[in-house]
C-alpha cells in the first residue's frame, strides 16, 4: 500500500484545502478532515493516472507526515 503525505491547510470559507508535496498537481477542498482525505485519495489517485499515461516519472511517497492518504 502506498501512502502519500498530504498537507491540510485551513482555507478562508470555512473548509479545508488539501495539497500534496509529492505530487504539486494534487489540490482538493473539503468540509472537514474525513472528507478531505476522501477526496485527497481520489485526487492523487488521479494524478498518478495522468502521469503513467503521459510516462512522466512517478514519486515515490515522501516521508510520513501527519496526514497521509493510502492507495
Amino acid at each position: 500500500m502506498l501512502r502519500y503525505p498530504v498537507v491540510l491547510t485551513p482555507d478562508d470559507d470555512g473548509t479545508q484545502l488539501l495539497t500534496c508535496p509529492d505530487l504539486p498537481e494534487v489540490t482538493s477542498l473539503g468540509a472537514d478532515e474525513a472528507d478531505m482525505l476522501a477526496h485527497g485519495a481520489d485526487a492523487v489517485a488521479t494524478a498518478l493516472k495522468g502521469r503513467i499515461t503521459a510516462r512522466q516519472p512517478v514519486p515515490a511517497p515522501g516521508a510520513p507526515t501527519s496526514h497521509a492518504v493510502a492507495l
